[in-house]
């Protein structure tokens, strides 16, 4: 029996691994290509980063979640000093990084939020929802970049932003009722999020002018 999956079974960013049970403890057993690990350090230093299609994250992978594993990591054995050297740059939040992920999520949050207008009488709820989510989930970027924090999974998001300096005031109650308000009313669903994206973009300003 096979514990581990191949490369590319997971997908192209999760590489490989496995979901291991180790004396009674559950342990996640996930492979990095560290060459790609190093061009995505080399590339968020400037500013650049993807979002891809990936199982097991709703939103996306976004390719500077390779940095935030990085930089949070403790590592206890490495051959050499390359992925010392790389954690050190990776713990260094990059000013290029935070502006692009600023920029291009309060572009898709609002892009998301114009569909959930526009389709708020079509009563294509699964559709709705879509858009709902795509917006937090970019308001949940643009939190954690003003923050300096990557944001490395989309499970928690809120609740570590409850505890960020920078955020709306409760937060994840707030967004945890947009989603519980969607099925009976998107109208005001739609009104809540962007009362949120707004708080946003005015936290991002501030920022910005710092």
């Amino acid at each position: 029996m096979n514990l581990v999956v191949p490369p590319g079974a997971w997908g192209n960013w999760v590489n490989c691994g496995g979901w291991l049970v180790i004396n009674g403890y559950h342990v996640d057993l996930i492979l990095r290509d560290i060459k790609r690990v190093e061009q995505v350090i080399k590339e968020t230093e400037q500013g650049i980063v993807t979002t891809n299609y990936q199982t097991g994250h709703p939103h996306g992978y976004i390719s500077a979640m390779y940095r935030g594993e990085l930089a949070i990591s403790e590592i206890l054995y490495s051959k050499n000093e390359r992925i010392r050297e790389l954690k050190k740059r990776a713990e260094i939040y990059p000013a290029a990084l935070r502006k692009s992920l600023v920029d291009f999520f309060m572009f898709e949050a609002e892009f998301s939020l114009m569909f959930v207008k526009a389709n708020l009488s079509s009563g294509d709820k699964y559709y709705i929802a879509g858009h709902a989510f795509r917006a937090i989930s970019c308001i949940n970027q643009v939190l954690f970049a003003c923050n300096n924090v990557y944001c490395i999974n989309e499970k928690k998001a809120i609740k570590l932003i409850d505890n960020f300096e920078y955020k709306p005031e409760k937060y994840a109650e707030r967004v945890n009722r947009v989603f519980e308000t969607l099925g009976t009313s998107p109208v005001e669903c739609c009104e809540m999020i962007e009362k949120i994206y707004h708080e946003a973009g005015q936290i991002a300003s501030e920022i910005e002018g710092l």
